[in-house]
């Protein structure tokens, strides 16, 4: 996990794309057949003190959550990044020993995943595994790795970005 310079999504002939806004088109399902407790939408969250526009994603009592998101990427766009924060929204009363897994495929490959009871942003800089010109089944994935109950699991700020092809 590392982090770009940030003046990058500011270059004009950067493309990017707020993943937040194709939410309306997205696919939310369970990877079990019971979606008890699943819960996915848009809001603002809260992680440590800091507020960010953000996918909530609490998982089901069994299995993941799961969030499909497609990405229509332009003929021009290359050196795709994946760029997002990941964490436990406040006033969860995760136990200390209660994990939740927060886990990125794209076009069914896992891609990156990671295990947090932390109730604050953590940052991930990907990259992201799409053609110019294709179109990219990202899938935000949470699973509760004990008891599911305060798994109030969030993706803050999806975003990604592209440096012109050459």
């Amino acid at each position: 996990r590392h982090t770009q310079d940030a003046s990058a999504e500011a270059d004009p002939r950067v493309w990017r794309v707020d993943l937040i806004d194709l939410f309306p088109s997205a696919s939310v399902t369970a990877s079990a057949p019971d979606t008890s407790g699943l819960d996915a939408h848009l809001g603002l969250a809260m992680a440590g003190g800091v507020e960010r526009a953000a996918l909530f994603a609490h998982p089901p009592v069994r299995g993941e959550c799961v969030v499909t998101l497609r990405l229509a990427v332009p003929a021009h766009a290359g050196n795709l990044r994946l760029r997002f924060g990941y964490g436990i929204r406040d006033g969860a009363g995760i136990a200390d020993d209660n994990l939740v897994a927060f886990r990125v495929r794209v076009n069914g490959y896992r891609v990156w995943s990671a295990h947090t009871n932390a109730r604050r942003w953590e940052e991930a800089d990907i990259a992201l595994p799409a053609e110019a010109g294709s179109v990219a089944a990202i899938e935000f994935r949470t699973e509760a790795l004990g008891d599911h109950r305060y798994t109030w699991a969030a993706w803050a700020q999806p975003r990604v970005i592209g440096a012109p092809a050459v």
